[in-house]
């Protein structure tokens, strides 16, 4: 408190504890509970040397800090690279020569460690000697605890390895790619490319993309090499420099690979030849020689037509959906599904429709869907319905449904992220016939806009219908309307402070309130009814729960349904005892679970009357002093009063 005692009562605060100067890390547990008014930490850890503070805040109060103290380095475990070298070329010493500290495990430099030896050598990726260093390759630490070396000459290619007796060694970071520009070449011809990274020295270089070198590789700064790449057969290659030792960048090197888009037209009849054409892109500038394979069956001709265009006559068909090969060399090609594929005389909804038993949110939605298919669709086939977003019903496998025709069996598979309906076909869907499936969904509970589904046909994992829309435009509404209440009024049995008054609750959804739904009465505020369940009684009280949640503090009372609550005037009524001072307040109606607009309201006048008693006469049977005097007092009440109740 203000007198700094230590405050025991309460609710625990969270204490968190923080260095300053913030140059430093604080670790460890670093945010307690008070326990008694006391939070005791028991891990925390600076690793940064220097003079420190702790910082103790919590939410509402002021901030405290300790007194100073000093972080001194630990031990000495290991080698810190303080200053990178930097070569520039292969025939003059290192443009930066490198500083080595003797540090603790928290990396900082410990200057008791003055005089200590540390040795330079050249190493390959793998830590293997290597040769090409020159120069003093052992220098001593100073008074600071940090070894400076000077004159040291590489003129080999690898990392800088710097040891000491006792300590972890370090490396340094050596040469490294970080780009290739531009990454993606052509199919033929070659291109010149920049290598980008660090550590290029001025020296000779030589670069390999996959298994062929490139045709040349010139040196242009510490950042950067400049090659040219010829043409590949392969999509994704390695870009390997051959003269540095730690390895390759991959996945550098990307050839041009045709892609084809859209094939036009994409449903033909069984019998007869069809020309067709394939739009995409990189087909070429020239003439080259593409086949085109639908299925198994060759085209009979393939003519190039431009880089984004290829024209093809193709044989007769015998039905269903195959896909698309598209070949230009012997080991370039590209395969395609059937979504981008043929179809012979695929099969289109004539007509579709989904209807809806309810909008109403949180309530169970009866859906009939409806398809009329212009061809057969086999059996094991799946129709799959998209876009029946924002559902309550949880992911199921085995979701019950209704078949007219028997043709999908008894349950469907519903995925609730996406909105998704799987019926799977146990036999052969007749074509120009309508089928009819039933499921239930639940409504979400709150408005959504309308969406668009879609519906789309697969056999043996390819689409042989591709999405488009339910009928003209399929809509889902569920959860697009609000609950409103038509009735919603509670009376009083009596206004009388301290009485026990009797509420009467009417209420008529505007739609019928599934069961466990609950509905709720606010605004019943000031009562001195204790808080916990309330018995109800009433006409309509076996559509609840026996007994309702009485909330004193909050003034609301909230009833469980035990069966659907009807379209139509229900009441049910609960006893409550009034305060002991007037108060009025607005009374509201609500069904909790579902989003809804504000009900029609009541007011509460519990505690606005007081008993008022009428004095009809008051007499008395003497005034003489001293002697026994008989008073008569006749009283009228305007409340009825109960059994026990005191009148002074």
């Amino acid at each position: 408190d203000v007198a700094e005692n230590i405050v025991t009562r309460g609710t625990p605060l969270s204490v968190r504890a923080s260095v300053w100067p913030t140059d430093a890390t604080l670790s460890g547990q670093t945010t307690v509970a008070t326990q008694n008014g006391v939070a005791v930490f028991t891990d925390l850890m600076i690793t940064t040397v220097g003079t420190r503070r702790l910082i103790f805040t919590a939410a509402g109060l002021p901030p405290t800090m300790s007194q100073s103290f000093t972080v001194a380095p630990g031990d000495p475990t290991q080698l810190l690279l303080q200053v990178a070298p930097v070569a520039v070329s292969a025939t003059v010493p290192l443009a930066t020569q490198p500083v080595v500290a003797v540090a603790d495990n928290g990396g900082n430099a410990v200057p008791s460690e003055a005089g200590r030896s540390v040795t330079a050598a050249l190493t390959t990726d793998d830590a293997s000697p290597s040769t090409g260093l020159l120069g003093n390759l052992t220098a001593n630490t100073t008074t600071d605890g940090q070894a400076y070396f000077a004159n040291l000459h590489m003129y080999g290619l690898g990392h800088l390895f710097f040891s000491a007796a006792g300590l972890t060694p370090v490396i340094s970071p050596g040469a490294t790619l970080s780009k290739v520009s531009p990454a993606n070449q052509p199919t033929t011809g070659s291109t010149s490319i920049t290598v980008l990274g660090s550590g290029f020295i001025h020296r000779s270089w030589g670069a390999r993309v996959g298994g062929t070198t490139l045709e040349s590789t010139e040196w242009v700064s510490l950042s950067s090499l400049t090659a040219k790449v010829c043409s590949g057969a392969s999509s994704v290659r390695t870009l390997a420099i051959s003269q540095l030792q730690f390895g390759t960048f991959s996945n550098a090197i990307t050839t041009s690979l045709f892609d084809a888009m859209q094939v036009a037209p994409i449903n033909v009849a069984r019998t007869g030849s069809v020309s067709v054409t394939v739009m995409g892109l990189s087909f070429g500038t020239d003439d080259r020689t593409e086949y085109f394979r639908f299925g198994a069956s060759a085209t009979e001709t393939t003519r190039w037509l431009s880089d984004t265009a290829i024209a093809s006559s193709l044989a007769t068909g015998s039905g269903g959906s195959i896909g698309l090969l598209v070949t230009v060399s012997p080991t370039k090609y590209h395969n395609y599904s059937s979504a981008l594929g043929l179809g012979y005389n695929v099969p289109v909804f004539r007509t579709t429709s989904i209807s809806e038993s309810s909008i109403n949110p949180g309530q169970v939605n009866t859906l009939t869907i409806k398809f009329d298919p212009s061809e057969d669709i086999l059996a094991t086939s799946m129709i799959i319905i998209r876009g029946l977003l924002n559902s309550g019903t949880a992911d199921n496998c085995a979701l019950p449904m209704v078949d007219s025709a028997s043709l999908f069996g008894a349950t469907a598979d519903w995925v609730k992220s996406g909105g998704v309906l799987t019926l799977t076909a146990g036999a052969k869907v007749v074509k120009e016939v309508e089928h009819t499936v039933v499921v239930q969904l639940e409504n979400a509970l709150a408005e959504q806009t309308t969406i668009t589904y879609t519906i789309e046909v697969w056999y043996q994992g390819l689409k042989i219908v591709a999405e488009s829309p339910l009928g003209t435009v399929g809509k889902f509404q569920a959860g697009g309307t609000f609950l409103t209440w038509t009735q919603g009024v509670v009376t009083e049995s009596s206004a009388i402070q301290g009485l026990d008054n009797t509420l009467t609750i009417q209420m008529t959804p505007s739609f019928t309130l599934p069961a466990g739904n609950m509905v709720s009465v606010t605004g019943l505020t000031a009562s001195a009814q204790a808080s916990g369940v309330v018995a109800l009684s009433g006409a309509q009280a076996g559509l609840f729960q026996s007994t309702a949640a009485w909330n004193r503090a909050t003034g609301t009372l909230v009833m469980t349904l035990a069966t659907d609550l009807p379209q139509s005037s229900s009441t049910v009524t609960v006893t409550l005892k009034n305060p002991s001072s007037a108060q009025t307040t607005t009374v509201k109606m609500s069904g909790t679970g579902v989003t809804q607009s504000t009900a029609a309201t009541s007011v509460f006048l519990a505690g606005t009357a007081r008993p008022a008693f009428t004095i009809s006469s008051a007499t008395e049977s003497t005034t003489v002093q001293g002697a026994v005097n008989t008073i008569t007092v006749t009283l009228s009440s305007s409340p009825s009063l109960a059994i026990g109740t005191k009148i002074t």
